[in-house]
């Protein structure tokens, strides 16, 4: 049994989805499903069933899940402590950076912090989903998440607040008619854009975004063909070949792929850029990025 199984084993059962998996994990399905059955060899029992295209655990499957869960935790921290000890690392910190997001200036900062003034502190930063994030914090993966703000159910354990305040843009090829444009007012994208398909990201999490957007598009009679992708990714690409354009920010993937341009929206509101804890979380690097992060103000609302 290998720690790559394991994982793979784990990504399949949060998205009942080989296909799903393949595509977070960057690998096959034909590799997924060899691994998956050797896995299931080992263990002597089968794990997963497929039935007319949809995939569910077995009981066997679900057991081994609930066990396998905490043993692959206590092994990614155990590989922690060892590779501080050979660093010879005083502390570490696990961040999580919302998938289609870049490395904006705020951040920037206080990641140089550690690195200068904190160069024992281990930092590594993971791309992920809205999902994928609050997971990681719920089962101490993760010490913080960087992400944008998005109507989502309450959770007491997480605690949230806006570090940046990022203006969202309108993304295009680079060969558009609207390419060289600094800025356009949002009471005039129908104007530019009600010819183009409007490529938006379909998943859970956004789709209080994406309805209250489009019914504000509708208002001000922008009113474009909208096709939805299913990861961000997907979005950049098809903006990038031309196929359409989509909403962003400007510290956004899309603002930093060579063949788009973006144009700001002038009127629209702030994306409001935020940083996400465990209140349980008792890593003491937490607070230190926090302070390089946040003003105190702000900082009040996360440790209350």
């Amino acid at each position: 049994m290998t720690t790559n199984q394991i994982k793979y084993f784990i990504e399949i059962a949060k998205y009942l989805s080989f296909t799903k998996a393949s595509e977070r994990l960057y690998v096959s399905q034909s590799t997924l499903s060899r691994q998956i059955i050797s896995l299931e060899s080992e263990v002597g029992a089968q794990l997963f069933t497929r039935i007319n295209n949809t995939v569910h655990l077995t009981n066997a499957g679900n057991i081994f899940l609930k066990g396998i869960t905490q043993i692959y935790k206590d092994l990614n921290e155990l590989c922690d402590r060892v590779c501080t000890a050979e660093k010879g690392v005083m502390g570490f910190l696990h961040i999580g950076l919302l998938e289609d997001l870049e490395i904006n200036p705020v951040i920037y900062s206080a990641l140089e912090y550690f690195k200068n003034q904190l160069p024992d502190v281990s930092i590594n930063m993971r791309r992920l989903a809205f999902k994928e994030l609050r997971d990681g914090l719920h089962d101490g993966t993760l010490d913080i998440a960087l992400s944008a703000e998005v109507k989502r159910t309450p959770d007491e354990c997480i605690a949230s607040c806006t570090y940046m305040k990022d203006k969202k843009v309108i993304a295009v090829p680079v060969n558009h008619p609207a390419a060289n444009t600094e800025k356009i007012p949002l009471d005039q994208l129908g104007k530019y854009f009600n010819d183009d398909t409007l490529i938006l990201i379909e998943s859970e999490e956004m789709d209080s975004l994406r309805h209250d957007s489009v019914a504000e598009f509708e208002g001000i009679g922008f009113a474009p063909q909208i096709r939805y992708v299913p990861l961000p990714r997907d979005r950049a690409l098809l903006v990038s070949v031309g196929a359409g354009i989509s909403i962003a920010n400007r510290y956004n993937i899309l603002s930093f792929t060579p063949t788009v341009r973006t144009v700001e929206i002038e009127g629209d509101r702030d994306l409001n850029l935020t940083a996400e804890i465990n209140r349980n979380n008792t890593n003491p690097q937490v607070k230190t990025f926090l302070d390089k992060l946040l003003e105190p103000e702000s900082q009040s609302n996360l440790f209350r």
